[in-house]
């Protein structure tokens, strides 16, 4: 069924819904007002042909979306967000959002990707300069900042990080939210804060119902799974930057997707197909999925697990494994330690933490914190998904049949490319 066909066959309340929607977007003074009633009285099939629409009119560009790449924190302003709808509408308006700025998403991904690899092979002054790059193109977001405060930690100290989140609270007339997720997340950041002493710190506002589960997504990622209600951080996250829709959208649809029942997918799926030509490895496995596919399979990563099995350990280690468990199971088999030292990379302190308590070492209650803290603060959230769903097993039935619903999540953030 074509995208046409699919809007036809939800005729909603009207025969017209873009001129229904226009009327009750025009029904009220505000406009903002007028535009959150609209999103209720038609069907969110409709909303990619109505934003569509809307977009070629420059009328309506700022109240679609009220920030799109803040060239300065002071542009970072405060925005009232759209009342929350279905999870279904979400997703389809949010996707019509960000389709809207597909060739800037497919300027971002290669950078983001860039940047997470170089800091997880600990070359600081590439990742320093691709931030640069990314803030020259896009402006700032909470994923830009985030990564700024999670560098300057690594690279100068808490100091200086520190020092940066005052520039950010401080600045003019900012919005107050995003300074708000900025402070956890420097918090979190910090060297001598533990994961049960930052998972205590957000005990209260985890006990905040509307916002439990945005923070779960944006402090305590290796909880996604459980998240009650995924439409509310997308809708949270309406009245900011488009980087941050973008990277919370994918976030919520592969956390979504991976618990996933018997569910009527045609929303799911429309919504997806609206970023089509977005070139993120993620959706377009989740988007495979979904559609009945077959994802292709990744002969490297075969090979690779091949020469586990057959006890190729020296091999796997040679060739710079990319699975981290691998990689400390073969050292374990080899009766050798990982690299050990104060000037790891982190994919070489993920790898002998998860080696400890593999092998229940002396240090192995210790390990698993300190991995559950490096989990959370991942920049790849691929990466966050492969360690979570290593500390959740129990290690003593490695043949479970059933995947849990965060093996799912993280098989499904595995890049197309292996």
């Amino acid at each position: 069924m074509s995208k046409k066909e699919k809007a036809n066959s939800f005729s909603g309340t009207s025969k017209n819904p873009l001129q229904l929607f226009r009327r009750t977007l025009h029904g009220h003074r505000n406009l903002r007002a007028g535009l959150a009633r609209a999103r209720t009285v038609v069907s969110p099939m409709h909303f990619p042909m109505i934003v569509k629409e809307l977009s070629r009119n420059p009328l309506y560009g700022s109240l679609l979306v009220p920030m799109s790449f803040p060239m300065s924190l002071a542009s970072v302003r405060p925005a009232a967000r759209l009342s929350e709808i279905s999870l279904e509408g979400e997703l389809l308006w949010t996707s019509s959002i960000l389709s809207l700025h597909t060739s800037r998403l497919n300027s971002f991904i290669p950078l983001r990707d860039a940047y997470c690899a170089a800091y997880e092979d600990a070359d600081y002054d590439l990742a320093d300069s691709t931030l640069d790059a990314i803030q020259q193109m896009f402006g700032f977001s909470i994923w830009l900042l985030e990564k700024r405060i999670q560098l300057l930690q690594v690279t100068k100290g808490l100091e200086a990080q520190k020092t940066f989140l005052e520039e950010i609270l401080s600045t003019d007339g900012v919005n107050q939210f995003i300074a708000w997720v900025i402070y956890f997340l420097s918090v979190r950041a910090e060297e001598n804060v533990s994961f049960s002493s930052f998972e205590s710190e957000l005990s209260e506002v985890l006990e905040i119902g509307w916002l439990r589960d945005y923070a779960t997504l944006h402090f305590l990622p290796t909880h996604c799974a459980s998240i009650e209600n995924p439409a509310l951080p997308i809708s949270i996250e309406e009245p900011h930057p488009v980087i941050d829709r973008f990277q919370t959208f994918v976030a919520i649809v592969q956390t979504y997707c991976a618990k996933l029942g018997g569910e009527d997918k045609r929303g799911l799926i429309y919504a997806l197909e609206q970023l089509e030509a977005v070139e993120d490895p993620t959706m377009q496995r989740m988007l495979t999925v979904l559609r009945g596919g077959y994802l292709a399979e990744d002969s490297k990563f075969l090979a690779l697990a091949d020469a586990y099995t057959e006890g190729r350990y020296e091999y796997l280690l040679a060739v710079r494994c990319s699975s981290l468990e691998l990689v400390a199971r073969s050292y374990a088999f080899l009766g050798r330690k990982p690299p050990s030292g104060k000037d790891l990379s982190l994919r070489d302190q993920l790898i002998g933490l998860i080696y400890d308590v593999s092998v229940l070492s002396s240090d192995a209650p210790l390990s698993r914190q300190k991995l559950m803290k490096l989990a959370i603060s991942c920049p790849d959230q691929s990466v966050t998904f492969e360690v979570a769903t290593f500390l959740e097993r129990t290690h003593d039935h490695l043949d479970t049949v059933i995947p849990t619903a965060l093996e799912v999540a993280a098989a499904l953030g595995r890049a197309l490319a292996g």
